[in-house]
């Protein structure tokens, strides 16, 4: 065979078409590789922007339920509180009430134990003129 120089050259354009499908093979699975890891990574990159917008959606809800249930508790508080100022009112007004009775109670009694004594003089004063 090399003794043939014709015989050599067919031989090393052969070799060199080996060569070339064997690279242009290659070269065909990098390309079909790096298509598919292009596609793997817009994917990828596609479910991670999905997943920050479900996490900002979330957040948000998460922020407007907070926000309801602040509000939902400062009314609560503030209905409390407005409870809590009506019954001191009414202790207020109780204890002012019982302190008028206690003195309409206190004349009611003087009174009656001014005219009790003012009878019994009288009626002392009435037996001893009469007894004489």
């Amino acid at each position: 065979m090399v003794d043939n120089p014709l015989l050599a050259a067919v031989h090393g354009v052969a070799q060199d078409l080996r060569d070339m499908r064997a690279d242009l093979t290659g070269r065909m699975d990098a390309m079909v590789t790096r298509r598919e890891h292009d596609a793997e990574v817009r994917r990828l990159d596609a479910e991670a922007q999905s997943t920050r917008d479900l996490l900002l959606a979330h957040e948000q809800s998460a922020d407007r339920r907070l926000d309801a249930q602040r509000a939902e508790q400062r009314a609560a508080d503030e209905q409390i509180r407005e409870q809590i100022a009506e019954g001191e009112r009414r202790r207020e007004e109780a204890q002012i009430a019982a302190a008028e009775r206690r003195k309409a109670d206190r004349r009611w009694t003087a009174t009656w134990t001014l005219g009790a004594a003012a009878f019994m003089v009288t009626a002392s004063t009435a037996a001893r003129a009469w007894l004489g």
